[in-house]
């Protein structure tokens, strides 16, 4: 099998990733591709499995009909919900982390406030288990340590959000790492992305209240965001111009507390 045609016949937009059964060894779940800017790349992750790549190809709406249906007959796709298929964790994921990712979880002030995290000794990536609301493990979330492309990878299907916390207050986030940052005050709620999905409306409609702090390059849709939530449940809005995860905790505590008054 050509790989690069078959991975070119999934269709992939531009920044779409995908999780799949194997096409080459058949293991369950372990095969992803990638979109970047145009730029595919694919890889098992099962141990005994060497097939990865990379092409150059752009998939437009010119090229994307030749689609086959070779995966899809059975295997989830990361655009809809897979409550049914168990994800497995990795083989290349370890409980030892490199000294790079000890490095970063100090500098993103998630160290001690976060401990479920692997190490991918595959692909060098500090990886943030995701766990869902029975704390089933059902998603990673891998930052790279040597620069490679994309910066985050995500390891499953999950559709919702990554909590963590206990107050009745939410600070809605883009990533992991700036939720764990903030926990010690608030609920951290990282959208694990730029989307507000019915799944993370689900899990916000249960808090008192909730505030959306996306990127300082998202203001627009913290807007809309904010609009949206405030008609199920009392939400403001935190206009940042520095990222919460790379402040100190004393600045960080107080910004928080501030954005909580006004809600």
């Amino acid at each position: 099998m050509n790989m690069k045609e078959h991975v070119e016949s999934l269709g992939l937009f531009d920044g779409e990733s995908r999780r799949m059964n194997c096409p080459s060894c058949g293991h369950k779940n372990t095969f992803s591709a990638t979109n970047t800017n145009g730029e595919l790349m694919w890889n098992c992750f099962h141990a005994e499995c060497s097939v990865r790549g990379r092409g150059s190809r752009r998939i437009t709406a010119d090229n994307a009909d030749n689609i086959v249906s070779i995966l899809r007959k059975n295997t989830p796709q990361q655009t809809t919900p897979c409550p049914d298929v168990p994800f497995e964790k990795p083989k290349c994921w370890s409980r030892q982390i490199s000294q790079k990712g000890l490095d970063y979880v100090d500098s993103v002030n998630t160290s001690g406030r976060y401990d479920d995290i692997y190490y991918d000794v595959r692909h060098k990536r500090l990886v943030y288990a995701i766990r869902d609301n029975d704390g089933r493990l059902v998603d990673g979330a891998g930052r790279t340590l040597i620069g490679a492309r994309p910066k985050w990878y995500r390891y499953g299907n999950y559709r919702g959000g990554f909590k963590i916390g206990t107050s009745d207050t939410a600070f809605v986030v883009e990533d992991i790492p700036s939720a764990i940052s903030i926990s010690d005050w608030v609920t951290g709620y990282a959208l694990l992305g730029t989307s507000l999905r019915d799944e993370h409306i689900q899990d916000l409609v249960k808090f008192k209240r909730v505030i959306v702090a996306l990127d300082k390059d998202a203001t627009d849709k913290a807007l809309t965001f904010m609009r949206m939530l405030n008609n199920l449940v009392p939400t403001g809005i935190l206009m940042l111009d520095k990222d919460l995860k790379s402040i100190g905790d004393t600045e960080r505590e107080s910004i928080i507390r501030t954005a909580i008054i006004g809600v």
